[in-house]
């Protein structure tokens, strides 16, 4: 069986360690995701990854559970054979060592017993017996030991000796940069974690490594392991100390080891920047369930790295890091590196942060000097510093992404004869081959034109920043005689090819994600050679004006009231406008599994609590209903058993349709109730937060759809055969921490007998209780952009 075996006895300790560099990792995007997009454009650029080892994939939502798990088929079918596809097409496969997954790509995959995403990649997609999976008896050919007390341990060591060592099909180590779904952090809060991982590089932080020893078998199923790692951290100069309770706050920490159901990480600290901490556990990444701790708490809390089990371990050690996992990182290697090193069976693990942090790594740098640029030829010598004298580092050198030369020459010779004309990108990379080596790159571009074919990119600023939400227009301008022209984000192609001596394209900046992305022009030539444009660097971000409202006015006239509202906006989006009569005035009400409530305005039973109370709308025809709602802080049971629900379609309380959060699995969920039994339509999974007010508004749209919206962000939308003014409309909830106020919902209109009025326009009956009630305006350029009004008719008039 792969794995089986181990190379601590091969392991000489004179061996050198290079931490990992971006160059030989392959980072995997799941470009359905926003998040996902965002999260990677962040890292390629702290990273300085590779264009070409940038891997977008496309994952359709239904093949992911509600629970985060993919079946081994779709897996196969989505990620694992797409990947390995795409390393053979670009001819990067020699160099990738690790797979970086971005944020919002199923953590768990369906197989008996449930594997994690990075354990089948690991396994290279081949899923090992299911009693070794449970009893965690699949030996990693990474770990450096030891098994047993005194037993054999090996010095830390880089992944490219494993391939030195003559392994056939090594595994394939990988990590998470991010959670950004259920129990996860924010795009900025994931961002902020690689930005402490690029600070903490060779920063040799001061501070403690924390073990955490009780009488948790959660911490005394590593205890043995403690003594000889705090030796070999002490050789190294670092500081450690064994506590039985948490480190008390103001302890400045870079490492922590502990165990526990709940844990409490922000009272911990402060993390160093490179600081790595995790808890043994069952569900640490589980994040689909509220039970336990979840390893994202700790990145929450100021820690670069964390790792937890997807499913239900055991207390079996070798699923988890050894404690020596610092002193693997104290020796200079990269997170994903000790990480690897420190776990003996890592099918079940979930590592997620900055992989590449490296906290000891020595500096040194390199530089690319051009030497000659004549025809046909160009010419570059690598010149580095602060090394240790007498040593020759190794140099690798990459054209466009592919690797064309190695070795201890630091000069380097290019025929240009041999390329296509346009943009070209040389890289070196720069191997201290010291006892604990690091690595440095730098990167310099030049330019073909051998041929007289050139290809440029206009319209767009370099370093410009761009609306996530307007579409952004790009012309191309080419020289030569070429077929056809094509826009590029790396090796993506995002718009074209087109034909014809003239090129603009006009993109969607949401195909790309916030953050930094860099855009190239591609053009073919007869002979089918792309020349390439210089690329060009631009910011995405969400610069979206919202609309404003210049005047509210009303008249009366034969019986009605006739309310309108004038409303432009900065950008000339169109103006969607919704009318709202808010019901129950501000009174808020808080909800509990104790009987339905009754069938009027917002009238909970008579301890003011309910499971279901729904409001009467009258003869209506509803084409909107929202309401406000928070959750209490209550960290014992996070999440358990709460769900905040808008309620349409009502027949009865086993039968109705929904739309809101559902706690438990931290997502916004809609769906439908049948026979009591709920079963979700659609969903999203993201971060829940307590003490704060999201605002929920279902809507239904032109072509039929039933939309949801959070905080006015449309997030669901879903064709359904019920309408929201089919039976009463109202509200679901469970637990007393869940407090509903807000509740409006479109109010009853007077058609004009000569044709319909424009949406700015709203004609009110003769009604003067409605008269007198708050009104809500609500205006909306389709994109991030909403304001509220308030008002009261009767006021309006003159």
């Amino acid at each position: 069986m792969l794995f089986l075996f181990s190379l601590l006895g091969s392991i000489s300790p004179v061996l050198s360690v290079r931490a990992q560099g971006p160059h030989e990792c392959a980072l995997i995007v799941n470009t359905r995701s926003p998040e996902s997009m965002a999260v990677a454009n962040h890292f390629i650029e702290l990273r300085s990854i590779p264009p070409a080892n940038v891997i977008c994939l496309d994952i359709p939502e239904n093949v992911v559970s509600l629970e985060d798990a993919i079946s081994p088929e779709d897996f196969t079918q989505h990620i694992w054979n797409p990947v390995n596809e795409v390393l053979k097409e670009r001819g990067i496969g020699d160099h990738i060592l690790a797979w970086i997954y971005s944020s919002d790509i199923p953590t768990r995959v369906a197989t008996e017993p449930v594997m994690s995403l990075q354990g089948i990649t690991f396994a290279r997609n081949q899923i090992p017996p299911s009693n070794q999976i449970k009893s965690g008896t699949c030996r990693s050919p990474f770990f450096a030991g030891p098994m047993r007390p005194d037993g054999v341990a090996a010095l830390g060591r880089s992944l490219d000796r494993l391939y030195e060592q003559g392994v056939d099909d090594p595994p394939i180590p990988s990590m998470m940069l991010a959670q950004t779904g259920s129990r996860g952090l924010s795009v900025d809060e994931s961002v902020e974690v690689l930005r402490r991982g690029v600070k903490a590089d060779a920063s040799f932080p001061a501070g403690k490594v924390a073990y955490v020893v009780n009488n948790d078998i959660r911490t005394t199923s590593r205890a043995w392991q403690i003594s000889q790692a705090r030796k070999e951290l002490e050789s190294l100069n670092v500081s450690s100390e064994v506590l039985d309770h948490r480190p008390e706050p103001g302890v400045k920490l870079i490492g922590l080891q502990s165990g526990g159901q709940w844990l409490h990480p922000k009272l911990t600290g402060p993390f160093r920047p490179g600081a790595i901490a995790e808890h043994l556990t069952s569900f640490g990444a589980a994040f689909y369930s509220w039970n336990q701790t979840k390893a994202t708490e700790w990145l929450k809390a100021g820690a670069t790295a964390s790792a937890g089990t997807v499913t239900e371990p055991y207390a079996v050690w070798q699923k988890f890091p050894n404690a020596r996992l610092f002193a693997h990182y104290a020796r200079g290697c990269t997170v994903l590196e000790s990480f690897y090193q420190s776990i003996a069976c890592p099918l079940q693990i979930l590592l997620i942060g900055d992989p590449l942090c490296a906290p000891w790594k020595q500096p040194f740098s390199v530089t690319l000097v051009p030497l000659s640029d004549e025809a046909g030829v160009v010419q570059f010598v690598s010149r580095t510093w602060a090394m240790s004298p007498g040593i020759r580092p190794q140099y690798s050198f990459f054209l466009d992404g592919r690797k064309i030369a190695g070795g201890q020459a630091a000069e380097i010779q290019v025929d240009t004869t041999k390329l296509p004309d346009g943009y070209h990108e040389l890289r070196v990379v720069a191997q201290d081959v010291g006892l604990v080596g690091s690595r440095a790159h730098d990167v310099q571009d030049f330019e073909v034109e051998n041929h007289r074919y050139a290809v440029k990119l206009t319209g767009v600023a370099a370093g410009g920043e761009v609306d996530l939400y307007h579409d952004l227009a790009v012309s191309v301008e080419s020289e030569g005689e070429v077929t056809e022209v094509m826009l590029t984000c790396g090796e993506r192609v995002i718009a074209g090819p087109a034909e014809g001596g003239e090129y603009t394209f006009s993109i969607d900046p949401r195909k790309l994600g916030e953050g930094p992305v860099c855009l190239q022009a591609v053009a073919v030539t007869e002979r089918r050679e792309p020349i390439k444009s210089a690329p060009v660097s631009i910011v995405i971000k969400r610069l979206n004006k919202p609309p404003s409202l210049s005047t509210l006015s009303a008249e009366r006239k034969d019986g009605v009231t006739l309310v309108e509202a004038e409303v432009s906006d900065p950008e000339s989006d169109p103006v969607g406008v919704t009318w709202f009569e808010k019901l129950g005035g501000s009174r808020a009400v808080r909800g509990s599994l104790v009987g339905e409530g009754k069938e009027s305005v917002l009238s909970p039973d008579e301890t003011g609590q309910f499971s279901l109370c729904l409001f009467d709308s009258g003869e209506r025809n509803l084409d909107a209903v929202m309401c406000e709602f928070s959750i209490s802080p209550d960290e014992e049971v996070d999440g358990r058993a709460k769900v905040a629900y808008l309620v349409f379609h009502y027949v009865s309380p086993d039968n109705f349709d929904y739309f809101g959060l559902n706690a438990d699995r931290s997502a916004w969920v809609m769906g439908a109730r049948r026979d009591g039994k709920d079963r979700n339509l659609v969903f999203r999974k993201v971060p829940t937060e307590t003490s704060r007010t999201y605002h929920l508004l279902l809507k239904r749209a032109p072509m039929g759809n039933i939309e949801g919206y959070v905080d006015d962000e449309l997030l669901l939308s879903c064709q359904m055969s019920a309408q929201i003014d089919l039976g009463p409309v109202g509200l679901s909830g469970r637990e007393n921490t869940i407090t509903f106020s807000g509740v409006a919902v479109t109010p009853p209109r007077v058609e004009k007998g000569e044709g319909a009025l424009p949406e700015s326009s709203w004609l009110l009956p003769d009604d003067r209780a409605l008269m007198k009630k708050t009104l809500l305006l609500r205006l909306s350029d389709g994109r991030d952009g909403t304001v509220y009004r308030e008002f009261r008719a009767d006021k309006l008039l003159k």
